[in-house]
């Protein structure tokens, strides 16, 4: 069900291509904001699927695209299916745990997919006299899913916040994150109330007027991440141009350094899926992905993705003291050895950002330059997890995914740096991202989605390892290099 909802947004391109064979019985317009609408109509095919997704989800909808093959046309199937992305976008189908359900007209009218409806400007919500003092502190409302705003300063702006965002349910905050910032957090929730846990640092709300929102399953996430979230300002750009070029770093000095990159997959390893306003790792003693980092051999440098507190982490492993290390946004972290790197310079910026269909948040570069101590060699180690869909390069496409790596890093780093990219870019080997990093840059370790590339020649390459995924969905990957 999930990557049909990641396929929506490719039917568009499709639809002309069919355009002329569908029998028109009905037209709907479907318009996205920001995007052109495009007038759709519904065959005789759609019906037959529409019958069977609402009476079996996704098991009759892949009978009624058979069914289509076989009594029809290979145009008729396609027709069928582009219906069925169709409706997805119009709000007409949802998502749900167990497959795919119909929605009534009159819902789907409320509750558009896409999520278009504006945002109050300047946190101007349409709140109720008095709602954002009626309050309960030290007793959380949990819901399916939530979206996490840090730097919020009030419970007051929390509750606006809350307020402001159409799929927003209700709300949590609290001072002080327990991060190494020591910043405030505000926790906004949708997908249906669950329960109500004790929480002695954290003051929470409700908006009763969304109690019975229809808005359920992983789609409800995605909704709330980018009506909270996406901006129409980017740091980034959208328009692909030629890829900037990057200098050739020599490497075969007598000292290799040992790389990591990991996708921790926080949210299950560490929070153990329970609301991230809990911070339910901080009542465990550790976990696998902590007892994976404390077996192997120390790391030079480690870029992790799916991260919260990295600090912790170190900490439970017993690699605290050794270690600098940065929090960064976007929820990618980064450490350094200190016996071996003196940290110059660090940053982070976001490159891209996920499809609507599919949206969690911006796409982060994080880098850091260092000094190699014992060499003198300068490295700019950067640390990304890229965008979804897999394989598209989210919102932008992958060519300016790709452009906007490569120009986070000749914008930092300078001549003669040696250049090393890490993370999980939700990109394979064989995708465009990949393709076009690997005009400029040598992709020397993969596995999956996960990726280790640096500006050196093959031969800079000692050895690389599968470290095994410590419980995760990403194996945690590591390289041996001669800078």
């Amino acid at each position: 069900a999930a990557e049909a909802a990641a396929m929506c947004s490719t039917y568009r391109a499709v639809s002309a291509e069919f355009h002329e064979h569908t029998i028109e019985d009905v037209t709907a317009s479907i318009g996205l904001a920001e995007e052109p609408s495009q007038s759709r109509s519904f065959s005789p095919s759609w019906r037959v699927t529409a019958a069977f997704v609402s009476a079996t989800g996704l098991v009759g909808l892949a009978s009624a695209l058979l069914l289509a093959a076989a009594v029809g046309t290979p145009i008729t199937a396609a027709s069928a299916v582009l219906r069925s992305f169709a409706l997805l976008h119009d709000g007409r189908l949802r998502l749900s745990r167990g497959g795919v359900e119909a929605v009534p007209l009159t819902l789907a009218a409320e509750v558009k997919y896409d999520a278009t409806a504006p945002a109050p400007q300047k946190g101007i919500a349409a709140i109720e006299p008095g709602q954002c003092s009626q309050v309960e502190a030290g007793v959380v409302s949990e819901y399916a899913y939530s979206l996490t705003l840090p730097g919020i300063a009030t419970s007051e702006a929390c509750c606006v916040k809350c307020w402001s965002v159409q799929a927003c349910q209700a709300w949590s905050w609290r001072q002080d994150s327990g991060f190494a910032s020591r910043g405030p957090e505000c926790f906004l929730k949708t997908g249906g109330f669950k329960e109500k846990v004790n929480a002695p640092d954290l003051i929470s709300g409700l908006v009763p007027s969304r109690e019975t929102s229809p808005l359920t399953g992983i789609t409800a996430n995605y909704i709330l991440n980018y009506q909270g979230r996406h901006t129409s300002f980017h740091e980034f750009t959208c328009q692909a141009s030629s890829l900037p070029t990057l200098w050739r770093s020599a490497g075969g000095l007598s000292t290799p350094i040992k790389v990591l990159t990991y996708n921790t997959m926080w949210w299950n390893i560490f929070d153990h899926g329970k609301a991230s306003d809990l911070h339910y790792y901080r009542t465990t003693n550790g976990n696998s992905a902590v007892t994976l980092l404390s077996q192997v051999a120390r790391h030079d440098l480690m870029g992790f993705q799916e991260c919260m507190d990295l600090g912790w982490t170190l900490a439970r492993a017993g690699m605290l003291e050794e270690y600098g290390y940065f929090d960064g946004q976007e929820e990618v972290c980064m450490a350094y050895r200190k016996s071996t790197f003196a940290l110059l310079a660090h940053g982070q910026a976001a490159v891209a950002e996920d499809k609507r269909s599919t949206y969690w948040r911006t796409r982060p570069g994080q880098w850091a330059r260092l000094r190699h101590i014992q060499t003198g060699q300068v490295v700019f180690f950067l640390n990304h997890h890229g965008p979804l869909p897999v394989d598209t390069g989210g919102a932008c496409g992958p060519a300016a995914t790709a452009h906007n790596l490569l120009a986070l890093i000749t914008g930092n780093a300078k001549p003669g740096d040696t250049v090393i990219v890490v993370g999980d870019f939700n990109a394979n080997a064989r995708s465009q991202t990949m393709t076009h990093l690997r005009q400029v840059l040598y992709h020397a370790v993969q596995h999956g989605y996960d990726n280790i590339l640096m500006n050196l020649p093959a031969s800079s390459l000692l050895s690389q390892a599968d470290l095994g995924s410590g419980g995760s969905d990403h194996h945690a990957l590591s390289a041996e290099i001669s800078i």
